[in-house]
């Protein structure tokens, strides 16, 4: 394995793209996939797509930015399209809810109150 520079250190990162453009994406690619090897199978192929798709914009952007803006349009859209999270999260919340059929009542056990001081 690359000995890598620190994964949270965005100014070893930077140093390393400008300095060896090669070694730095050789770098990012194993770094993706041993946190893909990680992940539960169940996701891992899901996480695999999203991965391909952020390649391929990177991949054809002209610049950073452009590959930027295009990675985050993405991510947005994810969030608020049709069947975005913000859609399902409303789902959710305007379906009707069925009322719960079992037991109707219960016995209410009263707590004396705590005084607690600092």
């Amino acid at each position: 394995m690359l000995t890598a520079p620190n994964e949270n250190n965005f100014d070893q990162w930077h140093e390393l793209a400008k300095s060896d453009p090669e070694r730095f994406e050789a770098m990012r690619e194993a770094l993706v996939n041993e946190a893909l090897a990680k992940m539960p199978t169940q996701r891992r192929d899901r996480l695999r797509g999203l991965q391909w798709r952020i390649d391929t914009i990177r991949q054809h952007s002209q610049s950073p930015l452009g590959c930027c803006i295009r990675i985050s349009e993405m991510m947005w859209d994810s969030l608020s399209h049709n069947y975005g999270l913000l859609n399902l999260r409303q789902h959710l919340f305007d379906t009707p809810q069925v009322p719960f059929q079992g037991q109707t009542s219960a016995t209410i056990i009263p707590f004396a109150p705590v005084n607690k001081t600092l």
